[in-house]
């Protein structure tokens, strides 16, 4: 069963980014850039592993490459392209403020995946944090995701084919060690220490709350592809699945994942009651 979810898991990974590569200008390229991608997510995760020891996955997986899950390597394009597109209408009008509201959505959604993911074994961190996940975990995905954001809208960086990709696939990995190094030992070595699971859950209903006023008032998801929103609730929904099926955290971390909804909920209710003003 485990290996049929993974399989499954690896065919909508595949599917959803060859979707994104037939709406590019360039697909063969979208196709090199998605697999770069992959690429510099699994030397990233595989030398954090390697290096810092403070997570690995549950030993439950079939396909591995080396330390990470194949399926792993496969999402990381669909994180970061979706945030991408998610974030499209703002990177058009502020374009200094596109990478970093791209980076803000991947962060939620490891604050979103990271605490189930460890609830039920997916995989395990030997730091505290938010429901068994350090801060520094969800940094990890902000800072990965955020270089990423940024070369891909650096058009000044375009050049030989080989050159630019060669930076694509090096400088992500590069940054993302440099930037934990500097939080871990600023600030985060000195700090780090279990959180109350309730005043978590009671802190992610509270954000969840503004957020949804605040998607409300600036009728938000009118300016939001109604297939981006799509396509990423398979994902939500196998986590929430997974939850109810596999609870081995307390009720307090089914309530945390349950603030997730709202937001997403109002987003898509906006798509539904304004389908002709959607771009």
């Amino acid at each position: 069963m485990i290996l049929l979810l993974e399989l499954t898991g690896i065919f909508f990974g595949l599917s959803i980014v060859l979707s994104y590569a037939i709406r590019s200008p360039r697909p063969a390229r979208a196709l090199l850039r998605a697999a770069i991608i992959s690429a510099s997510a699994w030397i990233a995760e595989e030398s954090c592993i390697l290096l810092y020891r403070f997570y690995d996955y549950h030993a439950g997986w079939n396909l591995f490459l080396d330390r990470v899950p194949l399926l792993v390597v496969v999402i990381w394009p669909v994180i970061i392209l979706s945030a991408r597109d998610l974030t499209s209408h703002l990177r058009a009008a502020h374009p200094g403020k596109g990478p970093l509201a791209g980076a803000a959505v991947v962060a939620t959604d490891a604050l979103f995946i990271e605490p189930i993911a460890t609830g039920t074994g997916i995989w395990s961190w030997n730091l505290p944090g938010l429901f068994n996940v350090p801060p520094v975990g969800i940094l990890g995905w902000f800072y990965f995701a955020l270089l990423w954001m940024y070369l891909l809208d650096d058009k000044t960086r375009e050049g030989p084919l080989s050159a630019y990709d060669l930076q694509l696939l090096v400088l992500p990995v590069m940054g993302t060690h440099l930037l934990l190094l500097l939080t871990w030992w600023g600030a985060l070595r000195w700090m780090n220490h279990p959180l109350p699971d309730p005043a978590i859950a009671a802190a992610a209903w509270f954000v969840s709350f503004f957020m949804t006023v605040a998607i409300y008032k600036n009728q938000t998801g009118r300016r939001i592809h109604k297939k981006t929103l799509l396509l990423r609730l398979p994902a939500a929904l196998f986590f929430l699945v997974l939850l109810t099926f596999k609870a081995a955290g307390p009720f307090s971390l089914t309530v945390y994942a349950l603030a997730f909804v709202p937001p997403y909920g109002m987003l898509m209710a906006q798509q539904y009651r304004y389908p002709d003003q959607v771009i």
